[in-house]
């Protein structure tokens, strides 16, 4: 078998993110930067043509907000794409390039599972390992994106037989297998259950604080907007072109506060 360069230690299994995907985060980020770009566009065309205003600064904005789009939506996929993982006898190591980052397969305290593809049995397997007591208390965490079979990776942490990765990971067999029972060959199911009531946390109290602010930002925007375009609609101080633009943009702006608002909360 082959040894790690840097701990010398023997590779049980190496992988790499099968599916290169932008996380949610920063899908959305991209989304709003999107958003504010074409608005931006369409406001400096309205000011130019309606009161021929310089729009440098509103081009250099919608410039600059298209670029952060770009960036939020490629960058992660470029960063996932040289991106390895490997499990040795003694480490389970995340590494691209010359950055390396490790941790002690008897530290791991708990591993979280995210199936992003049930079918294919791909996912991702967070693996931490947390001291909760002392002057070192802090969490370490290593996020395996996108592997094949993240249940039988973990599988082969925790210590079980080297044949079970990745052979029987990819068989029909253990596909077929429901997700609370992919952990071990013959593991079976002894009992299960779900919350029956979510308990409030500081965390979820500022998502709800921020879900009202963002609709409270709407319905103020709307309150300005709507007396505004009104006047300017009967005073038909604008184009018919060019007051729809404007019509326009402030409606994708008033979606994309709706749809904020909506999904923090």
């Amino acid at each position: 078998m082959a040894r790690d360069s840097f701990y010398g230690e023997t590779i049980l299994w190496t992988g790499k993110p099968e599916v290169i995907r932008t996380p949610l985060a920063w899908r959305v980020a991209s989304a709003v930067a999107a958003v504010m770009s074409v608005t931006s566009v369409a406001f400096a065309i309205v000011v130019a043509s309606a009161i021929h205003r310089p729009v440098g600064s509103m081009l250099l904005l919608s410039a600059w907000c298209a670029t952060v789009a770009l960036g939020a939506w490629k960058g992660p996929q470029i960063w996932l794409a040289g991106v390895k993982y490997e499990v040795t006898d003694k480490h389970i190591v995340w590494r691209r390039g010359r950055l390396r980052r490790a941790i002690e397969r008897t530290g791991v305290s708990y591993a979280v599972l995210r199936w992003t593809d049930r079918e294919a049995g791909i996912g991702d397997l967070l693996l931490t390992r947390a001291v909760p007591t002392g002057a070192l208390r802090r969490t370490l965490s290593l996020t395996l994106t996108a592997v094949r079979a993240p249940d039988m990776v973990f599988a082969l942490v925790r210590g079980a037989p080297l044949g079970v990765v990745p052979a029987e990971a990819s068989s029909s067999a253990v596909r077929a297998r429901p997700l609370a029972q992919r952990m071990d060959p013959g593991e079976r199911v002894l009992w299960s259950a779900m919350p029956l009531a979510s308990p409030w946390t500081l965390r979820r109290g500022l998502r709800a604080m921020i879900s009202v602010g963002l609709a409270l930002t709407l319905v103020r925007m709307l309150l300005r907007a709507v007396p505004s375009l009104t006047k300017l609609l009967h005073a038909h101080a604008l184009p018919g072109w060019t007051f729809g633009l404007m019509l326009g943009a402030i409606a994708v702006v008033a979606v994309m506060l709706l749809v904020s608002a909506f999904a923090v909360g």
